[in-house]
């Protein structure tokens, strides 16, 4: 399961003048039923081998290779697309099989292209599922269409039964009364590990299954700042299995991460309008993102851009410029600026979120950022 530490080590690794060669197909069999992802992968990659000099072709050929000979051999690993980072002189192989779908792209270069990866992160965020009932409590993770079970709490000692009779109903009471008191301590301890959770940082929204009665009981034990990150719930026995939990999840998460980006768009646009710490349009954006004050970077997904970049400091712009006006450094032309820029951000901590799609962005230049101060 790829995740953002992930992210943000390829990001950091260097690249001491080599070429990375990073590759995102889409494997998906349905789509791909004669395997035309191999073919894909070389008419993409001698597009980009063709722009090299003769000195930098006899070393990507390594890892041309090495990329054909895996997408060759490994097919049942293939989920719906499949990610390659590849430095042959750096020794670094990084392979992911994702279950989310992916563009196809190669894009060979002096730094690992991350933009796709950096976009599925944001898309789709981290889902917490706690599926409850009077003895059982699990917990699973959801993470960019894949659900693992993360923990598992039983109570076997439970009463199943009220009593009945006893003196004028008292002792059916009392027993009833020990009965709420296991529940009430047996999910207790559940929502104990849902805060060591949210504290780690690992998850950012939570969806409720089971009984309609356990949610509620449930959800009432849950602290606010919990229950603020309730993304939904739905019923569900406990007995069920991944693929359902999966399907019954996927339908709140594709809702709320339609709300996310509505969201994050009219917050853009409302500070731009106060004057607020906001920016807008690449130009603007690169400005506030050279003086590390990007909070979360959000963009149109498929942006793309020829800029401008300093070796030495990393000053990214827009702007047709001789040396950089930070350190003097003569600037390179860099084709993939967007992809710069996010792995700026990526550097400096900021958020990152790529939109599927939004008129109210694209009419403020496709690209903004909400700022620290």
């Amino acid at each position: 399961m790829f995740t953002k530490e992930d992210l943000t080590r390829i990001n950091h690794m260097g690249s001491e003048g080599n070429l990375y060669t990073s590759v995102y197909l889409s494997v998906n069999p349905v789509t791909n039923p004669k395997g035309e992802y191999f073919v894909n992968f070389r008419n993409l990659a001698k597009a980009e081998f063709d722009k090299l000099g003769s000195a930098e072709q006899k070393v990507i050929k390594e890892d041309i290779k090495k990329i054909e000979a895996y997408i060759k051999s490994g097919k049942t690993e293939f989920k719906k697309a499949l990610a390659i980072i590849s430095s042959t002189p750096l020794d670094i192989w990084e392979v992911y099989h994702l279950s989310v779908p992916l563009k196809n792209h190669v894009v060979i270069d002096k730094t690992p292209y991350l933009k796709p990866l950096a976009s599925i992160l944001e898309q789709y965020h981290n889902y917490v599922v706690a599926l409850v009932d009077r003895e059982h409590a699990k917990l699973f993770r959801i993470h960019l269409g894949e659900i693992a079970e993360y923990a598992e709490h039983f109570t076997p000692d439970i009463p199943g039964k009220h009593k009945k009779a006893g003196w004028y109903g008292l002792e059916e009471n009392r027993f009833k009364r020990h009965i709420e008191a296991h529940i009430h301590f047996h999910l207790k301890d559940m929502v104990k590990h849902l805060e060591e959770i949210w504290k780690r940082g690992e998850v950012s929204h939570l969806m409720l299954g089971g009984s309609e009665e356990s949610i509620l009981l449930f959800n009432k034990m849950l602290p606010q700042p919990i229950t603020a990150k309730i993304a939904g719930t739905f019923t569900a026995d406990m007995h069920a299995g991944n693929d359902e939990i999966l399907e019954k999840s996927m339908h709140i998460i594709k809702n709320t991460g339609k709300t996310i980006e509505e969201r994050l768009v009219d917050e853009l646009v409302t500070r731009t309008s106060k004057n607020g710490s906001a920016a807008i349009g690449l130009d603007d954006v690169l400005s506030q993102m050279q003086s590390g004050n990007i909070h979360h970077l959000i963009y149109i997904e498929g942006l793309s851009a020829s800029g401008f970049k300093c070796s030495s400091c990393n000053f990214l712009t827009v702007q047709d410029m001789k040396t950089c006006p930070y350190c003097s450094t003569e600037l390179e032309k860099i084709e993939h600026l967007i992809d710069f820029a996010i792995q700026k951000a990526i550097d400096q901590g900021a958020g990152i979120s790529a939109i599927i799609s939004s008129v109210k962005l694209k009419e403020a230049g496709s690209i903004g950022a909400l700022l620290r101060y």
